[in-house]
């Protein structure tokens, strides 16, 4: 089973509240998962991106 990681910048909107970036992301899993996409793991990260 091929397994991908992304990489995710915010937009100037996300970066202004990013103190809701934990529960967009459960919100997101949900929705991947209803999709038989599973999310196995997100990092919120310093430097060139913000989230893996």
């Amino acid at each position: 089973m091929p397994a991908y990681i992304t990489l995710v910048n915010f937009t100037d909107q996300g970066a202004r509240n990013i103190k809701d970036s934990p529960e967009r992301f459960e919100a997101f899993k949900r929705l991947t998962e209803a999709a038989g996409i599973t999310v196995k793991s997100v990092h919120w990260t310093q430097g060139a991106y913000d989230l893996v």
